[in-house]
This record gives structure tokens, C-alpha cells and sequence, in this order.
């Protein structure tokens, strides 16, 4: 591969604002739900039964608000305050297929 190739050069250009978009995306999902993350805290209530109702009522609102159903797929696999995490193990992602490109193959 010819670093100084006019070829390498032109795929450099286009490199830039792909890595600038892929580093993006994450950063687009926490923005979208920091909009939302009010609606997503679960209750604080000490006994269970307000919990449990408390909960149910904050189900049946995230499964009927317009704002919440599309990014439903970024917190659902969390608690309601760690609604940020999928951002965190995006990065996390990058980090490891990044660390690879200087990890040579195995003998």
C-alpha cells in the first residue's frame, strides 16, 4: 500500500467525516435521551406496593409517549437512571475495535 498515492490521499478525505459521524451517533442517543430522561426515573417510594404501581404507570407511559417509544431500544435493557449506559458501552464498543487495529495478528 502506497501511503502517497493519490488513491490513499482521496480515501483519506472521505475517511474524516466518517469517523466524525461514526463518533457522532453516540453522542446523538445521549442528547436524545437526556431529553426524555425525566419521563424514564422509576419511583422512590418505600414500599413496595407504590413502587410496584408507581412502576406500572411509568410502563404504561413510556409504551404510549411519542417521544419515547422510538428510543426504546437505547435504555430498555437498563434501570430507569442508568438511562445514559447504552452511550457508555457505545464508546466502550469503539474502544475495542479501535485498540485492534494495533494489536497485530497472532503468530
Amino acid at each position: 500500500i502506497d501511503c502517497d498515492s493519490a488513491e490513499h490521499k482521496a480515501f483519506d478525505g472521505r475517511l474524516i467525516p466518517l469517523l466524525i459521524v461514526y463518533q457522532g451517533i453516540p453522542i446523538l442517543y445521549w442528547a436524545l435521551l437526556a431529553r426524555v430522561k425525566d419521563r424514564l426515573v422509576g419511583a422512590t417510594s418505600e414500599e413496595a406496593l407504590e413502587r410496584q404501581a408507581q412502576k406500572a404507570a411509568n410502563q404504561l407511559k413510556e409504551d404510549t409517549d411519542p417521544d419515547l417509544v422510538p428510543l426504546r431500544f437505547l435504555y430498555k435493557g437498563y434501570r430507569p437512571q442508568f438511562w445514559y449506559w447504552e452511550v457508555v458501552e457505545s464508546y466502550r464498543r469503539m474502544l475495542y475495535m479501535g485498540a485492534l487495529n494495533f494489536i497485530g495478528p497472532m503468530p
